[in-house]
C-alpha cells in the first residue's frame, strides 16, 4: 500500500479519513508492524471520530517512519498519479485532468501565478483547454461538425488528452518536481 499516496489523497479530499483503519489492517496484512498501526486497524471494529482517527493516523506514521506530506508535496503527488491513471487507462482522460484542474491546481491557488493562459503557471494549459472544450462539447445543444457527431469529437478529445498527458508526463513533471525540491 501506498501511504503518502493516500495521505495525499486525504489531504485534498480525494480520500477519507475514515478510510485510514481498513488501509492499517490492510498495512498489517502487507507486514507492516507497529503499536499504533495495530490500534488504528481496530478502529474499524467501533464507531470512532475523525480525530481519534488523525491521532493515531500520525502516532502509526511516526512509529513507521513515514512522514506526512506537505501540501505542495501532495499536490506533486496527486499530479503524478493523474497523469499515470490518464496515460494507463486507469482512468477516463477527461475525468483525470477535471479532477486535476479542480481538486489540485485551483485548491493551490496555481491559477494566481499564471502568466498568460489557464493552467500555465504549471504547463497544463494544454490540458486545460482540452478539459474545457470537452466541458464545452458535452453541453452543446447544436454540433460542432458537420462530418463528426459530438460523441465522436468528444472520444478524439479524451484521446487527445492522454497524448497531451504522455508529452505533460515527460516534459514538465521532472521539472516541477525539481522546483519543489529547490533544484
Amino acid at each position: 500500500m501506498n501511504w503518502v499516496l493516500e495521505l495525499a489523497k486525504a489531504e485534498f479530499g480525494l480520500g477519507q479519513i475514515e478510510s485510514f483503519p481498513d488501509l492499517a489492517a490492510q498495512a498489517l496484512d502487507d507486514g507492516f508492524d507497529s503499536p499504533s498501526l495495530c490500534t488504528l486497524a481496530g478502529l474499524s471494529l467501533v464507531p470512532t471520530g475523525n480525530e481519534e482517527i488523525r491521532s493515531y493516523l500520525r502516532l502509526a506514521l511516526q512509529e513507521l517512519r513515514i512522514e506526512w506530506p506537505s501540501k505542495e508535496k501532495s499536490a506533486l503527488i496527486l499530479l503524478h498519479y493523474f497523469i499515470d491513471q490518464i496515460i494507463d487507462g486507469s482512468i477516463e482522460p477527461h475525468e483525470g485532468i477535471h479532477t486535476i484542474i479542480w481538486n489540485i491546481y485551483h485548491q493551490m491557488d496555481w491559477c494566481e501565478s499564471d502568466n498568460h493562459y489557464a493552467g500555465d503557471s504549471i504547463h497544463i494549459e494544454r490540458l486545460y483547454g482540452l478539459c474545457d472544450t470537452y466541458d464545452d462539447l458535452s453541453e452543446a445543444t447544436v454540433r460542432w461538425d458537420k462530418h463528426k457527431t459530438n460523441d465522436e469529437l468528444k472520444m478524439l478529445i479524451q484521446q487527445e488528452i492522454r497524448a497531451e498527458a504522455e508529452v505533460y508526463k515527460d516534459k514538465y513533471l521532472a521539472q516541477l518536481d525539481n522546483q519543489a525540491d529547490g533544484k
